[in-house]
């Protein structure tokens, strides 16, 4: 029973790694995990429950609560990104101003665009590209490695890919790069207007925002739902 047991403290390990959101979430999951290879160890049939769960990442997609969580909503999405991007809303309001003083025409655009100009200042030469670099790279690794960001956390909302599992990094940052296109950034968000709930980045990218269930809310339970029951060994009855 122990080469079982680290069999499926292995296999449990790796499957966590997959998973993203709230550590209670992840936790339940886990011990769910758990709890059905020990029953198919003791009835000596790990080997076939593992074989029918699959990798560690598509048991994952079976167990995780963020598969079937519903699609965030356009006004918290909002709201979450104007948060993240406060360092790059700074720096649009300081361009603006530094524009107003030295002359009678101010242009506004957010994003702001990125070029080069001989004698443009520190603060379009320096601020905007550490700015976008918060906003795409930085915000991409923590979305990355915990499903979220300070916006998403206060809103309550995670990243996921298609199937409810963490992001790989190459995707969180892709899904953001709309950001380098200035005000045309927001021609990404155009899908919102129908009623579509994920940008356009967010298909390409494979990507999805969801939002995370209230303690008060059913979370879904293998059987109900999901195909866990197909995974789950059988017991005859004697």
């Amino acid at each position: 029973m122990s080469d079982d047991r680290q069999t499926i403290e292995d296999y449990a390990q790796a499957f966590e790694r997959c998973l993203v959101g709230p550590v209670q979430d992840k936790t339940r999951s886990r011990a769910e995990l758990v709890a059905h290879l020990y029953d198919a160890a003791e009835a000596g049939e790990l080997a076939e429950a593992l074989q029918r769960l699959g990798s560690p990442r598509s048991a994952a997609s079976l167990f995780t609560p963020a598969r079937t969580a519903p699609l965030a909503s356009m006004n918290r999405r909002l709201r979450a990104a104007l948060i993240d991007l406060l360092p790059l809303i700074g720096v649009t309001i300081a361009l603006t101003v530094r524009q107003a003083e030295n002359g009678p025409h101010v242009g506004l655009a957010f994003p702001p665009y990125v070029y080069y100009q001989p004698g443009q200042g520190i603060l379009h030469a320096l601020a905007v590209p550490l700015a976008l670099v918060w906003s795409i790279l930085v915000l991409g690794i923590l979305e990355s490695r915990t499903g979220s960001t300070p916006g998403k956390r206060l809103l309550g909302l995670t990243v996921v890919t298609e199937t409810g599992l963490r992001v790989p990094l190459g995707a969180c940052v892709v899904r953001r790069l709309s950001l380098l296109a200035g005000p045309f950034a927001w021609l990404d968000w155009l899908p919102q207007l129908w009623g579509e709930r994920r940008r356009f980045l967010d298909r390409i990218a494979g990507t999805k925002v969801v939002a995370q269930r209230g303690q008060g809310e059913p979370r879904p339970v293998p059987g109900r739902g999901l195909p866990f029951s197909e995974a789950r060994p059988s017991h005859s009855q004697d």
